[in-house]
Order: structure tokens, then C-alpha cells, then sequence
């Protein structure tokens, strides 16, 4: 025999997430998974067929293909799904902090560290693909967002707002 049992003492752990996300025009690229809600898209091309007098000409035909999620329709719904899971292991917001900064060439207007996730996934669904890639100054930037020192000694400015607000400090 044996029980099981849920502890009442349930601990949570702070969390401060920074996404930093490639919207340059390779992300417009198909991924290998054919998209769920359409798999299959309708497509027109150039053809000879044979009219009923028997004379070849050329028309335009449709076909079928398979219809594979891009590389920027993955990336909204992987954030989609992960911000469900933080909303549910935090659905308070307590716990749970995001941003995001997007690139191509340049690194984009960023959303500040906020709690829970619906900014950033407001910020992920609007990106759109174009450019080339340059991700360093996206990458400082948020470096810069989860390191930023507060006037509390020996805390980063993310580690005292946890702290205020849920009495947990997430680890540098």
C-alpha cells in the first residue's frame, strides 16, 4: 500500500524571463510542420491541356501542397504555449516577470520587465519578419534588463521587485 499527499507548504520560485527574438526576413522560412488548423494550401500554376477541339493551349491550373507553419508562426505559438504554462503555475502574477526585444539588423523598441506574460506575448504576436541579422544589441539589452543594479546593496533591480512584491528573490 502507499499514499501520496500534496504538501500545504507549496514553494514558489521567482522567475525573470527576457526573450530575445530573430524577426529578420529568414524567419518568414517554412519549419518542417505542417500547420495544424490548414494543412494544405491551394496553389495556381501555368499548364497546357487540350480544349474539346482537340487543340493543346495553355491555361492556369490549381493544385494542392502542404501547408508548413513558418519560422515566425512557430515562434507565436511556442510563446503562446509557454506563456500558458506560466500563467498557470502563476496565475497572480506573483512570481513571473517577462520582456521581450526583437532584431533583424537592428534591435527593435523592447517592452520593459513587466509581471506575468501578456505583454510580451501582445509584443510577440505583432512581430513581422523582414531584413537581415544583427542580434547583439537585442542580446545587451537584456542583459542589461535582468542585471540593472537597485538601490538595495547586493541585489539587482529584478531581485528587489521580486522581493517587495512576493518576498522571493530569483537568483542572479
Amino acid at each position: 500500500t502507499s499514499t501520496s499527499g500534496a504538501s500545504p507548504d507549496v514553494q514558489k520560485n521567482a522567475l525573470s524571463m527576457y526573450f530575445v527574438l530573430d524577426r529578420s526576413g529568414s524567419m518568414d522560412e517554412a519549419t518542417n510542420t505542417v500547420n495544424a488548423e490548414q494543412p494544405t494550401t491551394t496553389y495556381t500554376y501555368s499548364c497546357t491541356t487540350t480544349n474539346s477541339h482537340g487543340k493543346k493551349v495553355t491555361s492556369t491550373c490549381t493544385g494542392t501542397q502542404a501547408n508548413y507553419y513558418t519560422k515566425m508562426q512557430s515562434l507565436k505559438i511556442a510563446t503562446s504555449d509557454l506563456a500558458a504554462q506560466l500563467n498557470s503555475a502563476d496565475p497572480n502574477m506573483m512570481y513571473v516577470r517577462t520582456g521581450a526585444d526583437s532584431y533583424n539588423s537592428v534591435a527593435q523598441a523592447p517592452t520593459s520587465l513587466a509581471w506575468g506574460t501578456t505583454e510580451v506575448t501582445t509584443y510577440v504576436n505583432n512581430l513581422t519578419s523582414s531584413g537581415t541579422t544583427n542580434s547583439a544589441p537585442a542580446f545587451t539589452a537584456a542583459v542589461d534588463a535582468l542585471t540593472k543594479p537597485s538601490t538595495s546593496p547586493g541585489l539587482t533591480n529584478e531581485q528587489l521587485l521580486h522581493k517587495n512584491k512576493s518576498g522571493v528573490i530569483n537568483p542572479t
